[in-house]
């Protein structure tokens, strides 16, 4: 979790997941709550939580101008399921 509160994951973006970038995904967080994909912080609307790729190419959790981690309680270890739409 960063100082803006956008939680990174352990889901890389190489090898087999590298798929991952170019599909529709469903990602559910800790079994309720559901990210939208999206290629850039500013495409997320007011209070949604969003997935993106960082420049590590690590799947990032966050919420446009807001801590995800304040809005939906997310801490270091929550599960992030991913599953094709």
């Amino acid at each position: 979790i960063d100082r803006f509160g956008n939680c990174m994951t352990n889901i890389e973006a190489k090898g087999p997941n590298d798929q991952l970038k170019y599909k529709k995904w469903n990602l559910i967080v800790n079994g309720k709550h559901t990210a939208r994909l999206c290629s850039f912080f500013g495409a997320g609307k007011s209070s949604e939580l969003i997935a993106l790729w960082n420049s590590n190419q690590q799947l990032e959790l966050a919420v446009k101008n807001k801590s995800a981690q304040d809005i939906y309680g997310f801490k270091i270890g929550d599960s992030v399921l991913a599953s094709k739409k």
